[in-house]
This record gives C-alpha cells, structure tokens and sequence, in this order.
C-alpha cells in the first residue's frame, strides 16, 4: 500500500504534487495499491480523475480508509496523534520564504514536539483561499478531550504544546465556546508548558480581546509564540481579499501587546501581489511593520488559481513585481529585527 498526503493550497503545490502522483504511479509494483489523501482530492478532483488506479479519499472523509484498507480499528476511533513523525521528513515542496530568526526556529521546533489538533475548517470566506474546498465548515474538538490531550502532555512533561487547527482562533465558536475560555481551563492546570498557536485568526484576537490580556498578564512565562495571519496592510485589499478586520484595529492591539508584553512575541503571514494592489496598497502593508514588531514572517506571493474567487478579480500584478515587492518587505523586516536586536 502507498499513500500518498497531498498539498494543494496554492497552485505551486498543486502542481509538485501532481508531479510526484505521476512519477510514483509510474514506478510502483503492479499489484500495489496507491491511495492518495490530504486536500487536492477535494479541492481539485479533475486533477485525478483520469489517473489510472488511484484510489482517493477526501481530507474531511477518513473513514473511506476502512474500506481501501480493510482496517481492523475505524479510523474514526484512532485519536489524534500528539506526536507525529511528518516534520521530520523529507519534504518535496519548495521552501516557503521565510526569515529564520531565533523566533522562527523556536516555533518550528515547537512543531516538531507535543501537538493538540482543536479544530478543523474555519468561519472565514476569503477570495484566495482553495483550501477551505477540502477543510469546510468550523469543527471544534470536543472540550473534554482537549483538555485531556493537554492532562496528557504535562504528564508526558513536554515542555512545549503546539494549539493548531484550520483557524485555532476560532476554537468552539461552534459549540457555544471560545479560545478564552479554553485558555482559562488549560492555564489553570498547573504545568512547565510553553503554548504555541498556530493560526491564530486576527479578528478573534480583537474579538476576545479584553478577556484574553488577562490571561497572557497572569502566565506570560506560559505563552511561547504565535502566528496571527494578516495578509496585507492595506484595508482596501484587506476588503478584496474578504478578510473580516480593519487594519487599525490589528495595529492597536497588537502594538498594545508588544506594549504591555515584549517578551510575549508573534509572527504573520503577508501576500504580496494580490490582484488591485498598488504602490500605495503595499506602502502601508511595508508600514505595518514600523508599527507592529513581528518575531518572524511567512511572505506568500498571491498565487492566481481558477478556483478561487480572487481569480475573477482585475488588475493583476505582474511576477517581477511580485518577486521586487517581496524583497522589498523582506529586507525592510531584516533592518529592523537587526536594528531591535
């Protein structure tokens, strides 16, 4: 049996997976059976469907790995691993550009350790987004086993607990809940833990704002670091982009963070390139970083895919100036984490 997870959120990934697909198909025993998962099958099927052989199961629907496996054990029954081996692996994408700071390679490494999964999906809507094809709507863990899971890692002593999800922000939206109080239940439970959040929806920080400043005031040597996407510092594609927020309101609760508490440090995620941006537009996402001190960055360049919404959008960037405007923010982020250290 091979199987293969694939990757499809841009169309880059796409692209590298089909590739690998095609190769391995090519390669393997005859009497193999070759079952590919992870987020293409769903968010875009055609890509598969005239390859001979393949068996395939959607991202949301694990259980058709019963059939194609004839399990013993439903997988619906298998809990989450909290430590997984994937990281370590040899990965066949391209390297995200990324600045390795101290921050990034501790958050990296955090991954690498004790990992609680609290949701699938997300509320949000946004035009450039594919992924959401195969994540769907927000599904929240159940509370219990949440916090059993962390129970679970302070016994196992680890001194690191990575909180991912679709959109960890906005855990148990869906189930009358929210992050603020399952922060308030984890942090309660005493431990030698630092949390790591992986995206961490920005308008949920707003959002729960004042019930969550209390808590990072009251453990700060609890929180290690997090990833709060923004995307772009200009609220006229913050708008083309669906994102639910309003620049200034990022800006000043995050300054207020770095404010109140600088040792609490956090990183972002910026698209350059979206269709509609300007010099001006991408001026003040460059402005953003003289208000806002981020520990570390992910830089996408926007990725034009036919099944996303953004694709019907007008006024396309063009490569070169993708590629100079990602350099641009890039060595701006440079100076100044230089300057600050």
């Amino acid at each position: 049996i091979i199987l293969y997870v694939t990757c499809a959120f841009i169309r880059e990934f796409e692209e590298i997976s089909i590739k690998n697909i095609k190769s391995i198909n090519k390669k393997r025993k005859k009497q193999s059976k070759f079952i590919v998962g992870g987020c293409l099958p769903s968010i875009n099927p055609s890509r598969l469907r005239y390859m001979n052989d393949l068996e395939i199961f959607p991202l949301r629907k694990p259980e058709k790995i019963d059939r194609l496996v004839k399990s013993e054990v439903e997988i619906q029954e298998v809990p989450d691993p909290n430590i997984t081996e994937f990281e370590k692996r040899y990965h066949t994408g391209k390297k995200i550009n990324i600045h390795y700071s101290k921050y990034r390679e501790e958050y990296e490494n955090a991954k690498r350790g004790y990992k609680i999964r609290l949701n699938y999906g997300c509320l949000g809507n946004c035009t450039y987004c594919v992924t959401r094809l195969a994540t769907k709507d927000l599904e929240s863990k159940p509370i219990k086993i949440v916090i059993n899971e962390f129970k679970r890692a302070i016994v196992k002593k680890a001194n690191t607990i990575f909180l991912t999800g679709g959109d960890t922000g906005a855990y148990g939206l869906d189930i009358d809940f929210n992050i603020a109080k399952l922060l308030e239940k984890m942090l309660g439970i005493d431990g030698n833990y630092k949390l790591y959040f992986h995206d961490f929806g920005i308008q949920w920080f707003i959002k729960f704002f004042d019930d969550l400043l209390p808590l990072f005031e009251n453990n700060e040597r609890k929180f290690g670091l997090l990833n709060f996407p923004i995307q772009s510092g200009s609220n006229k594609i913050l708008k083309l982009m669906r994102r639910p927020y309003k620049i200034d309101d990022v800006i000043e609760n995050l300054s207020y963070l770095n404010y109140k508490l600088p040792t609490v440090h956090f990183g972002t995620h910026i698209i350059v390139g979206f269709p509609g941006e300007t010099e001006e537009d991408f001026q003040k996402t460059l402005d953003l970083l003289d208000k806002v001190n981020f520990s570390f960055l992910y830089i996408f360049k926007y990725s034009d895919n036919p099944l996303a919404d953004s694709y019907k959008l007008i006024a396309k960037v063009e490569e070169s100036i993708k590629e100079e405007r990602l350099n641009m923010l890039l060595i701006k982020y440079l100076k100044k984490t230089k300057k600050n250290n």
